[in-house]
């Protein structure tokens, strides 16, 4: 046993530990946690796909009178499971309520993924610019759309 513990082995524990470490590191920051994602299916353009992780800077442009399908992902990457009150509304520029699409509670088990479906026909709305928002447990997430009437 004394020599596993010899004073020239520490290097080599000591890179052993550092690369331990640094797979830790790289599972719990790319794997482990909690991701949402709204992919915005458009039948004339494909899809396009928000990660809320990321700061959002754009408005989606619709062309009036267009259909879109969007795609609400939650996937748990964690050792536990997850409980949400999912709530999506579509509000106008002043603040009004337009439309309510969804309140759904979604419960997703430990290393499970969920999505909610709901699309959008635009040709109820008036060319304006509308808000998206998705609130789960308090937490509001906003996407801004701007409806145009091309021609």
């Amino acid at each position: 046993m004394g020599r596993y513990l010899s004073r020239r082995n520490i290097p080599l524990y000591i890179a052993i530990i550092c690369i331990v470490g640094i797979g830790l590191v790289f599972f719990f920051d790319v794997f482990y946690g909690v991701r949402e994602t709204l992919l915005v299916v458009r039948f004339e353009e494909g899809i396009e796909e928000i990660d809320f992780a990321q700061p959002l800077s754009s408005i989606l442009h619709i062309v009036h009178g267009e259909n879109l399908l969007f795609r609400y992902a939650i996937v748990n990457d964690r050792f536990t499971s997850l409980s949400k009150r999912i709530e999506i509304d579509l509000y106008a520029f002043d603040g009004s309520k337009v439309r309510h699409f969804v309140s759904q509670n979604v419960d997703i088990g430990a290393w499970g993924a969920d999505a909610i479906l709901w699309s959008l026909e635009t040709e109820n709305l008036l060319p304006n610019r509308y808000t998206l928002e998705i609130k789960s447990n308090g937490v509001v997430r906003k996407l801004w759309m701007e409806v145009l009437v091309l021609g």
